[in-house]
């Protein structure tokens, strides 16, 4: 356009210069062809440098996955006879195997526009996986279908898109629908005609979905909310999906004209363990199911609106040795119904019909079959330590301890590698952390640090590891353990109780301003009004030890009552740590009733020695502030020294003193006289002396008590008559 436009104002203003004309004109050309040949490559280089900036397809509606059914035979279509040249398009397998999904899927999309009139389904299927890995669920959605609606495409090709349908449809949480979808591709490709690979896939699938949809109804009160169970199924291998090892058998499949049921075996009157071969490409459901209980030696009932909704329903099968409770489990599936069975009796329901506490059970023990399932199918690998891991989880969130120990013991025997072995060791400490065994948990967890790479599982074994190096009382090893976890841990909710154990093992270690400044950083990541109260007092505390207050209340004083007062000592809920520090607290501020009571419940919540010996010491000290000189002596009968010296040192001397409340100063003396024997550190030998000092100061010895005042152990000499005194005074025990 510029150089039409200079040549017409140049001929019009002088149209007798002709050949200057024809000169500019030859230039404007030359410059223009110049300029449009340059710059368009150049802006389809950068296009090509940018590919997060294309959209990879136009974005077209998508079908409504309601009513997606394989019921005929879907996989009979004769297969494509025009060969592809994948030659053109293995450069997009080498991007896509890389990790360059959006470069692969460029590439092919380029090879589809090109070979418009040729491409088969294949193609769709790698554009499909391309969009998948990029995130690009939509996309790859389309793709899957256009592979599996595709009239002449391959039956390999249309399984890979009904998989990959499914993966997208659980990427976007609607289990439901591909657990349905799933359920029909395992009742096709449970026959020994397709390869093992495939229904190896199917059913990790499928049981991946299925463990989702169970968690997904499970009510908010688990178990175990702030540590989750880890789940994992060996990844699917795309070398397969984008390679032709898989053949698939010759259409027609036996049994395409009627249906063929065989029993297989038949030990028990049993669902679970009778297994039959079954081949069908159209069958009836109500027939099949009613055949399928006979077998059973089962009366099947359905409800009316069951009935209703299976009217007319059919399910292609081709079964080799399934057991006829997963086959039953798979052929309901679709039409989101579950089955009951007591009494000989096989009741049908549908979902919608059930209580939430049934639905959940029932779903579960759906999922608990399927995988056992893997125990037949992979008798070693990494399919069945996954699915013993699995069975061990569910079993444990069922509260049945010992057989997820069997399970998880069972899956260990594989010897398995890698995050999978990661995980399992996780999910094993917190079984063991569950059942109070914190030194085996402990090891396990530091197994499972060792092997992972995931950093949310790093934090939460710190988190774990953190409370139970707290609780044995190792206080150096917890507060490493929290700090690690606050640096690493993304959860908000978890590091507010990372950060609060954090600073509860600095205060036990004499760090006051070290916990408040750990609490006042991390102060954003309370946020429930429990925690935040909590948070508020043990801050406070620390800030009150940090002061070293002197006599009468001071600022720091009015701050820590007026945080503890929002705190009820009697419907506290926390842990142990959290009732010890507080009870501290309270009884800093003089409020030893309160103190008591909180000590009183982490006694009967405590399942650790250390702890709760400690608990117990805490208590005879404030039994005894209190002047309760035989509560004392009855908690201090329940501490177990055994061979911790600290324990018996602070129980020898507890003890003494209470003796010397009870009036029973010779008891007093002769436990003084023996901890003097030992190498006491200088602060504990001093305070023996101050206690010895009374005791003397109480009989009238004041030249002895003034000895031991001054840091010097009196000699006894008979001669002298105050030390005779001392000698004959005492009161005799009841």
């Amino acid at each position: 356009m510029f150089g039409k436009s200079t040549i017409y104002r140049l001929t019009a203003k002088a149209p007798v210069q002709r050949k200057t004309v024809a000169i500019v004109g030859l230039i404007a050309c030359g410059l223009g062809g110049a300029l449009y040949y340059n710059l368009v490559p150049a802006s389809q280089n950068m296009a090509a440098a940018l590919p997060e900036q294309r959209p990879l397809v136009e974005q077209k509606p998508l079908l409504n996955s309601r009513g997606f059914t394989l019921t005929g035979n879907t996989f009979s279509a004769p297969p494509k006879t025009t060969a592809y040249p994948l030659e053109i398009i293995r450069l997009g397998d080498h991007a896509l195997l890389g990790g360059n999904s959006l470069g692969a899927y460029q590439h092919y999309q380029e090879v589809a526009e090109e070979q418009a009139d040729a491409h088969e389904g294949s193609l769709d299927i790698r554009l499909g996986l391309a969009a998948e890995l990029a995130g690009r669920l939509d996309q790859a959605e389309f793709h899957y279908r256009t592979a599996i609606s595709s009239p002449e495409g391959k039956a390999r090709d249309q399984c890979w898109g009904l998989l990959g349908t499914a993966r997208i449809w659980e990427a976007q949480s609607r289990y439901e629908e591909a657990i349905g979808l799933l359920s029909e591709l395992l009742l096709m490709f449970s026959s020994e005609l397709y390869p093992r690979e495939l229904r190896m896939q199917v059913m990790r699938q499928l049981a991946s979905c299925e463990q989702r949809l169970c968690l997904q109804q499970q009510d908010s009160s688990s178990d175990l909310p702030d540590s989750p169970l880890y789940y994992h199924w060996p990844l699917n291998s795309l070398e397969t999906m984008l390679g032709d090892e898989l053949t698939f058998p010759p259409s027609p499949l036996p049994g395409d004209q009627g249906l063929v049921v065989e029993v297989v075996q038949k030990p028990a009157n049993d669902l679970r363990s009778i297994l039959v071969t079954v081949h069908a490409s159209a069958a009836p459901v109500i027939a099949l199911l009613d055949q399928l209980a006979k077998l059973g030696e089962h009366n099947i009932v359905f409800d009316p609106e069951v009935r209703m909704r299976l009217a007319g329903r059919t399910v292609q099968v081709q079964v080799t040795a399934l057991p006829i409770s997963i086959l039953v489990d798979r052929i309901l599936a679709p039409q989101s119904m579950l089955w009951t069975s007591s009494d000989n009796t096989l009741r049908i329901q549908h979902s919608s019909e059930m209580t939430d506490e049934k639905l959940q059970a029932t779903t579960l023990s759906r999922l608990q079959r399927l995988l056992q399932l893997f125990e037949v199918d992979s008798p070693t690998g990494p399919e069945r330590t996954a699915a013993l891991m699995h069975l061990g989880n569910n079993l444990l969130l069922l509260g049945d301890l010992d057989s997820a120990e069997d399970r998880y013991a069972s899956a260990r025997e594989q010897q398995p590698t890698g995050e999978l072995n990661a995980m399992l060791c996780f999910n094993s400490a917190l079984l063991m952390h569950r059942r109070g065994q914190r030194a085996t948990a402990l090891n396990l967890y530091y197994m499972a640090l060792d092997q992972t790479l995931l950093l949310p599982m790093q934090a939460l074994a710190y988190q774990n590891i953190a409370e139970l190096e707290l609780e044995l009382g190792r206080l150096n090893s917890a507060a490493e353990a929290a700090s690690r976890a606050l640096h690493l841990s993304e959860n908000r909710g978890s590091r507010s109780r990372i950060a609060l154990n954090l600073a509860q093992a600095q205060l036990l270690l004499g760090e006051p301003a070290a916990a408040n400044q750990t609490l006042f950083e991390h102060s954003h990541a309370f946020s429930s009004e429990a925690e935040r109260r909590l948070a508020s007092a043990v801050a406070a505390y620390a800030r009150f030890q940090a002061a070293k207050p002197r006599h009468g209340l001071q600022d720091s004083g009015q701050r820590l009552v007026t945080a503890l007062a929002c705190i009820e000592p009697q419907s506290f809920q926390g842990s142990v740590i959290d009732h010890l520090i507080l009870a501290q607290a309270f009884e800093k501020v003089g409020f030893r009733s309160h103190a008591i009571a909180l000590l009183t419940a982490a006694m009967s919540q405590s399942q650790e020695r250390f702890l709760l010996q400690h608990i117990n010491l805490e208590l005879a000290r404030l039994h005894l502030r209190n002047g309760n000189w035989r509560e004392t002596l009855d908690v201090l009968e329940s501490v177990e020294t055994q061979a911790d010296i600290y324990l018996t040192r602070e129980k020898l001397l507890l003890k003494a003193q209470t003796y010397r409340m009870a009036g029973q100063v010779a008891f007093s003396e002769e436990i003084c006289q023996q901890l003097l024997q030992e190498a006491l550190p200088d602060e504990d030998k001093a305070e023996v002396l101050r206690l010895l000092a009374g005791l003397y100061q109480d009989a009238g010895s004041h030249y002895a008590a003034a000895l031991c005042y001054a840091g010097m152990l009196p000699q006894p000499q008979l001669e002298d008559p105050e030390l005779e005194a001392v000698e004959n005074y005492g009161v005799a025990s009841p």
